[in-house]
């Protein structure tokens, strides 16, 4: 769960102001820093450093609101979103320590061994969020391990490095991604006590938000990179996928570049090249594509009911929208 929406639910429109579930965003992080261990100082100060000076990760009220939407009390999610906050972290420290790609990140002042203990004990944390709570069904403890290994198999598949067809690309992506979005929806439902169908149902409409948000974090990391940017580390991501794909003038040399190991050394040639086969749009249409699948989903989920269930489906589609503010085209 690399990727995270630029924004939230804040703003949406809801009986004509803010969504009330942004409420609950006070109660997750109380739920967190409770769960919080403090007989280990180090870790606790890292938790709610992350919790107080940095932005509090949107995500985390997917299943608030996924929960509100499928009809249960959005109060019953709050520990599987503080489940979540966890996962994020557990993500973040872990790929920090992995890539040690950004200054900021936890193992620069913690080092790369300390942060990928810390990065293991939050995805411990997250477990003992719904484990601890009696109101949440013991079905989340299922999805939340069910989903842990499926993001760990993508985020595997991203450190090899090999993937170079669309069919194994995706399958990434939906691992790396897709599968803590799908986690994130799924366990809201699951909170409202919905039928397994349903549940799994929400699920695939996280795994296209998540797999929505990889193809734009993709395409932000080739065409528009916050610092180095995935092809000077001669990372192989959707954009060159697709060039290596399709017909054009220049394959063969782009292919010659990703084969040689050569991609970073000749990064401005390889971004020549994937804005001749037309990369950049492909990536927008199939971002797009994600979010016509996941809005078809959400709309078969709407059920008439109360302001709250509004609020959640409100919510919900407001994620959908959210990440194509100030797309790189």
């Amino acid at each position: 769960m690399t990727s995270s929406v630029d924004g939230g639910p804040g703003n949406t429109e809801s009986s004509g102001g803010r969504n009330p579930l942004t409420a609950f965003y006070p109660l997750i992080r109380e739920r967190m820093i409770e769960l919080t261990p403090r007989d280990w100082p180090d870790l606790a100060r890292e938790i709610e450093r992350h919790l107080t000076l940095v932005d509090f990760p949107p995500a985390v009220l997917l299943p608030v609101a996924a929960c509100a939407a499928a009809g249960g009390a959005p109060r019953r999610a709050v520990s599987p979103a503080g489940a979540i906050g966890f996962i994020l972290l557990c993500a973040r420290w872990l790929d920090d320590a992995a890539d040690r790609d950004r200054s900021d990140g936890l193992w620069s002042t913690v080092g790369s061994r300390r942060s990928t203990l810390f990065g293991a004990s939050a995805l411990a944390l997250a477990f003992q969020a719904v484990a601890s709570d009696r109101e949440t069904p013991r079905t989340a403890i299922d999805c939340l391990a069910r989903y842990s290994l499926a993001m760990a198999r993508g985020q595997d598949l991203d450190v090899t490095g090999t993937v170079r067809s669309f069919d194994g690309y995706w399958e990434l992506m939906r691992g790396k991604t897709g599968a803590g979005f799908a986690l994130a929806c799924e366990i809201g439902a699951v909170a409202a006590e919905a039928e397994t169908a349903v549940a799994r149902t929400f699920g695939d409409l996280g795994m296209h938000l998540g797999v929505l948000l990889q193809i734009l974090d993709d395409l932000e990391g080739s065409f528009r990179p916050k610092g180095l940017g995935d092809l000077r580390q001669g990372k192989v991501t959707l954009p060159v996928i697709y060039a290596l794909s399709v017909d054009h003038p220049r394959r063969s040399e782009l292919a010659a570049l990703v084969e040689s190991g050569e991609l970073g050394q000749h990064a401005d040639q390889a971004l020549e090249i994937l804005d001749s086969a037309g990369a950049r749009e492909y990536a927008v249409w199939a971002a797009l594509e994600e979010r016509k699948r996941a809005v078809a989903i959400l709309q078969r989920l709407a059920r008439p009911g109360d302001e709250i269930s509004r609020a959640g489906h409100d919510a919900l589609a407001s994620f959908l929208d959210m990440p194509f503010h100030g797309l790189p085209v």
